[in-house]
C-alpha cells in the first residue's frame, strides 16, 4: 500500500480546511497544501497534536474524508483517507 501511495502523484490544493476528532468532538483548523487519490498533506498549528484518527473537511474542495495520519514533519502531516470501516470508529453517520 505504501509504494502505491509513492507512484500516487500530488496535486496541489492550498485551501483551508477543518480536521474533527475526539469526543466530545474537537476542531481545528488547517491549510491543505496538495491531495492525492488516497490522502492529503495538511499543516496545522504548532501545538495541535491530533489523534491517529480524524475527519478532515474542506468545503472549498468538496471534502468530507475519515482519515488517518500516515507521517508528520514538523507542522505537516500526511493523511491517508480511510475506509467506510473507519468511519464508523470515527463516529460518523
Amino acid at each position: 500500500m505504501a509504494e502505491e501511495r509513492l507512484d500516487e502523484p500530488w496535486r496541489p490544493a492550498f485551501k483551508t480546511g477543518q480536521i474533527f476528532f475526539g469526543r466530545p468532538l474537537e476542531c481545528c483548523d488547517c491549510l491543505i497544501w496538495e491531495l492525492r487519490a488516497s490522502g492529503a498533506m495538511i499543516e496545522l498549528h504548532p501545538e495541535a497534536m491530533p489523534p491517529h484518527t480524524l475527519r478532515l473537511i474542506s468545503i472549498a474542495l468538496l471534502l468530507n474524508q475519515p482519515c488517518e495520519v500516515v507521517g508528520r514533519d514538523g507542522r505537516r502531516i500526511e493523511l491517508r483517507f480511510s475506509s467506510g470501516l473507519d468511519r464508523l470508529l470515527l463516529g460518523a453517520r
